[in-house]
């Protein structure tokens, strides 16, 4: 018997337990009784819903989804990265050809810019 199948068995029990507690004090039965059916049929649905969360299948697919957008935000980080003006001042190479630095570099120095 899984664990699904003691929360609804349990609920059950419950709601007939009160059904006939209620039935005994009421003036109405059919009333109270009908009363009392709508309240154990919402907790009914209550519990099985509560057993899809039980699921491991669904706590594994909630984990995976987390695991994704944690990645996601990860490579998301490392895009702006690799595009900051700090990152292309880095690697000289990310400036153009020495040969094209040493020629400003001699210009600025002659004051011919």
């Amino acid at each position: 018997m899984t664990s699904g199948q003691t929360v609804l068995r349990r609920v059950a029990q419950l709601a007939k337990a009160n059904t006939n507690a209620l039935i005994d004090q009421a003036e109405d039965p059919q009333l109270a009784a009908r009363a009392t059916s709508a309240r154990a049929q919402n907790r009914m649905m209550d519990a099985v819903r509560s057993v899809d969360v039980l699921d491991p299948t669904s706590e594994l697919g909630r984990f995976e989804d987390e695991v994704r957008r944690e990645e996601a935000r990860a490579k998301g980080k490392e895009e702006p990265a690799a595009s900051s003006l700090d990152a292309q001042f880095e690697s000289p190479d990310a400036l153009g050809d020495g040969a094209e630095i040493d020629a400003r570099l001699a210009r600025i120095k002659t004051g011919a810019a």
